[in-house]
């Protein structure tokens, strides 16, 4: 696969994803709501309301268009003219949201992956962005998502058009010839930023899916230009020995949960008709049985999990994203229940970690499944709904890990 096939693929991170709706009928008269009269050219193209914002306005930016607004020259006449966001890179000055950005990922939300020490990224990887702007674009992206999900800071929209902004640039760099270490790590360094924002997103999953698949396709080409980056080095083995002298004294999974989840997924294997659905279940339970095994089998099930994503093929991708799949939700919904589960690993892939750190990941995602999923088959997520729900309450834990037995003083 090329890097420009890799390209379309990062682009489609951007796309909204299409929510199925109940139909909806009316039971009174419509009621009026004021005209979009200065509205961009695109929301007038696909006749919908406009919120008139600038520089870009909700619609274009959830669609990852260019938005565009008709100006009026004195003479009368109606130019178009593209509204172009106050970025760092067009206007080389920090206005004060990315200034705040900056400083929370410097302190809490750099990135840690490939799995090495954290530093790279802050004394390496951080500078490269002031040459780089579309990584600059996504570490800000990445920050800005992190710091919503703490805080509720309304940073939204601020985290998507620095998102669009880094895979618009990166679109433009990826079917070009990479010829220096920086370049290659500047590229991969996105993917990575990108890939981690879709965690804090309340609708990254499809985000994550397609993210996690690039970095390891964007990372594979890299590689084969031989210029020396620093982060294409990185690969499932030398992630595992990395992690297995972290992952000493990790805690135990319970047995009783484990039993649950394979309970789980065979009430609904008989729906995985087709090869890859068939795969991607039998790679869930390895999964999951991992976790009984050693804490260093259960992360690299993890990883070949992950892995098998890049051997799928374009519209076995889009079927795992399509929300009105019973079957592919079903999966994902055990997918994203593992992630939540292995967190006690997957935390000391930084080098200075706690559980608490990834208490915020992929919280609504499950919730979502749930809203979309058909009625009749709704009880087959009640074991993923249980595992989100514990998640978000900061006692998943209490469910999935062996406790230690408490100890009484003598009186």
């Amino acid at each position: 696969m090329t890097l420009e096939t890799t390209s379309r693929l990062i682009q489609t991170t951007c796309q909204p994803v299409q929510k199925h709706v109940k139909p909806h009928i009316a039971s009174g008269p419509r009621k009026g709501h004021r005209k979009s009269r200065q509205g961009c050219v695109d929301c007038k193209r696909r006749k919908i309301k406009c919120q008139e914002t600038l520089p870009a306005c909700e619609n274009c930016i959830r669609a990852s268009l260019q938005c565009r607004y008709f100006t009026h020259s004195a003479s009368g006449s109606t130019n178009i003219s593209p509204c172009q966001p106050i970025t760092l890179h067009e206007t080389q000055i920090f206005n004060l949201t990315d200034m705040r950005l900056f400083h929370h990922y410097l302190v809490a939300a750099y990135p840690h992956l490939p799995v090495r020490n954290d530093n790279v990224w802050l004394v390496y990887i951080t500078p490269i962005g002031h040459q780089f702007a579309f990584l600059m674009h996504a570490l800000l992206a990445l920050s800005a998502s992190h710091l919503n999900k703490l805080t509720a800071s309304g940073l939204t929209n601020v985290a998507q058009a620095h998102r669009l902004a880094a895979i618009k640039g990166l679109n433009g760099v990826l079917d070009q010839p990479i010829t220096t270490a920086e370049q290659g790590d500047a590229i991969l360094a996105t993917c990575y930023a990108l890939l981690m924002q879709s965690w804090y997103m309340d609708d990254g999953l499809p985000a994550f899916l397609i993210m996690t698949r690039s970095c390891e396709l964007v990372t594979r080409q890299i590689r084969s230009y031989n210029v020396g980056s620093i982060l294409a080095e990185e690969n499932s083995e030398s992630r595992i020995e990395r992690m297995r002298t972290r992952l000493k004294g990790a805690p135990t999974f319970a047995v009783e949960c484990i039993r649950a989840s394979l309970e789980s997924l065979n009430a609904f294997q008989p729906l995985c008709r087709q090869a890859f659905e068939q795969d991607f279940w039998t790679k869930l339970q390895d999964s999951f049985i991992a976790l009984a095994h050693s804490p260093i089998e259960a992360y690299r099930s993890l990883l070949q999990m992950e892995k098998s994503l890049t051997e799928l093929d374009s519209s076995e991708i889009e079927q795992l994203t399509d929300p009105c799949n019973t079957t592919t939700q079903l999966l994902m919904a055990h997918f994203v229940a593992l992630h939540l589960m292995t967190r006690p690993i997957c935390c000391r892939e930084r080098k200075t970690h706690t559980v608490t750190m990834y208490g915020i990941r992929m919280d609504t995602w499950i919730g979502d499944i749930l809203n979309q999923m058909n009625p009749e088959y709704q009880a087959n997520l009640q074991w993923p709904l249980l595992v989100s729900q514990l998640h978000t309450a900061k006692r998943l834990e209490s469910y999935t890990l062996v406790q230690e037995p408490q100890t009484t003083k003598a009186p």
